[in-house]
């Protein structure tokens, strides 16, 4: 498996040098012009940079899921590893049924502000899988693929269409940045709680929480933007 791992992103670098056109170079007075106008990001990428981390922050118990799935909910270790894989899976095709969807209606923002929603009871059903419903698990995992896994890509669309293409690689940077900083805080704190408590619980009920803020900051925006 770790042979896997380490040979699958030098594939895909084989395959970025070997099937992707260079770069055409531009001139310097075009550079000096994207320059001058990238001094300042809109407001909007701030607001998309806190959403991914409360986003990553949340989501994170991802990571936790087969554990969750042996230790709470009584599953052997590849019912576990199944259902973490259902999740990548399953958002690999809602990552790009989603951005067509904002991509076509013009909305991302409220786009995002539905997927922070449905984040949230992605995270109330494995809490109620936990309580003898353990067949819930599977449904939890698609909704997980469905919401929080999935943001990604109508968040790309929408640093692009806030800060436009000539701010755009310096503003996705800034979003992902605030996304994995979320991300890369969270498991370490849940699974400390999980041994401290010997309880799933409260680490669903912070990645509720951290969703469900999500969610007001995304209906904020909307409802600020229609102003």
């Amino acid at each position: 498996m770790c042979v896997i791992v380490v040979v699958l992103p030098l594939v895909g670098l084989l395959m970025i040098l070997v099937l992707l056109p260079t770069d055409e170079p531009t001139g310097g007075e075009d550079r000096r012009d994207a320059g001058s106008g990238a001094d300042r990001l809109p407001v909007a990428i701030t607001f998309l940079a806190a959403y991914g981390a409360l986003m990553g922050f949340g989501a994170a118990y991802t990571f936790l899921v087969p554990l969750f799935a042996e230790e709470a909910l009584g599953m052997s270790e590849q019912a576990g590893g199944a259902a973490a894989g259902l999740i990548g899976f399953v958002s690999l095709f809602a990552r790009i049924g989603w951005s067509r969807y904002a991509d076509a209606h013009g909305r991302h923002d409220l786009t995002l502000a539905i997927l922070a929603v449905g984040s949230v009871g992605a995270v109330l059903i494995f809490m109620v899988a936990q309580e003898g419903a353990s067949w819930l698990l599977w449904i939890g995992a698609i909704a997980t693929g469905v919401t929080s896994s999935s943001w990604n890509s109508v968040g790309m669309l929408a640093v692009i269409g806030h800060a436009g293409k000539e701010q755009s690689g310096r503003a996705s940077g800034i979003v992902m940045f605030g996304f994995l900083a979320g991300l890369g805080v969270a498991p370490t704190l849940f699974g400390w709680l999980v041994d401290r408590t010997g309880s799933y619980t409260p680490m669903w009920l912070i990645s509720a929480g951290s969703l469900g803020m999500a969610a007001v900051l995304a209906v904020w925006w909307v409802r600020r933007g229609r102003r």
